[in-house]
């Protein structure tokens, strides 16, 4: 019995481990893609010869590929099987 509890909560606790990496990298990653899209709107708002054009563009850029995802969004995702059998 407390060979299961063990091998159950080192389970939870590598799930968790996961988890808290997973959530790191996300949030470094979406740091660096934050500041890399800023970058972007100021360097088109130079080229366009105002900033608030730049920010548009980028902005108008993110909702186009926003909406594609949302609608090609079945073709790619995968979803886990149920394992129960149902």
């Amino acid at each position: 019995m407390e060979l299961t509890q063990i091998e159950i909560e080192d389970r939870i606790e590598e799930r968790v481990n996961e988890a808290t990496v997973g959530a790191t990298i996300a949030a470094l990653a979406g740091a660096a893609l934050l500041f890399l899209l800023v970058a972007a709107a100021i360097a088109l708002g130079d080229v366009f010869g105002h900033l608030a054009y730049g920010f548009l563009v980028v902005g108008g850029t993110l909702i186009v590929v926003t909406l594609v995802v949302r609608l090609v969004k079945p073709r790619f995702v995968r979803f886990r099987e149920d394992r129960s059998g149902n």
